[in-house]
């Protein structure tokens, strides 16, 4: 998942895509993006409870992401499942993997020096099939 991160949670996939939509929600709930990064930072009651809401907001977007692209619809992870799903002794990962996908929401391709806009390149590339 070029967009995002894939992290299994007793053996199914957790789909986490960072978006716009995403941003916005977890700037409203903990202020910058720095102030998001902070909030997961560390193993308080709070931190964890933040990771995991960030995670089922992420696998949300993610989950959202991919019936839009026409595949069948899965559950939704939500903030109850995961908190119920995830063991302590995962918690590194999932932050890991929460990163990641925050991550690769503002990562660019670069090509020669040159950024690369995915999006764009796709949208012509769809235009020529036409």
């Amino acid at each position: 998942m070029s967009r995002g991160t894939i992290y299994e949670v007793d053996g199914k996939a957790l789909r986490m895509v960072y978006t716009v939509g995403v941003m916005g929600d977890a700037n409203d709930k903990f202020g910058t993006v720095s102030d998001t990064l902070a909030s997961i930072d560390g193993d308080k009651k709070e931190s964890v409870l933040n990771l995991c809401w960030l995670a089922a907001r992420l696998a949300e977007e993610g989950e959202l992401i991919r019936r839009d692209e026409g595949y069948d619809a899965e559950p939704i992870w939500t903030h109850s499942r995961l908190t119920r799903s995830v063991r302590p002794a995962d918690y590194p990962q999932l932050k890991s993997a929460v990163v990641d996908a925050m991550v690769a929401g503002f990562a660019r391709d670069i090509t020669d020096g040159k950024d690369v806009d995915l999006g764009l390149m796709k949208l012509e590339k769809k235009k020529e099939t036409e």
